[in-house]
């Protein structure tokens, strides 16, 4: 699946929940990059409510997190 935002990017994802935990798991790859997976595991008090917020922070700390694995020199 491509992203409609960042050219070059593609991005492969599944959201799901059990009980009161919900995650969001991507593998997310730049162009000329290896691919870089990522998971974000939440724990709701109220597991029977979406709130954006939350899916917004989720993609945030996901989004610092391969940003922080392509900065790595191997």
């Amino acid at each position: 699946m491509s992203n409609l935002w960042l050219p070059g990017v593609q991005v492969a994802g599944k959201t799901g929940s059990w009980g009161p935990f919900r995650h969001d798991s991507a593998v997310v790859t730049h162009s000329g990059e290896p691919p870089v997976a990522v998971s974000i595991l939440t724990r709701s008090m109220d597991f029977d409510r979406v709130i954006p917020a939350i899916d917004d922070g989720i993609g945030e700390m996901a989004a610092m997190l391969v940003d922080c694995v392509r900065a790595q020199t191997w």
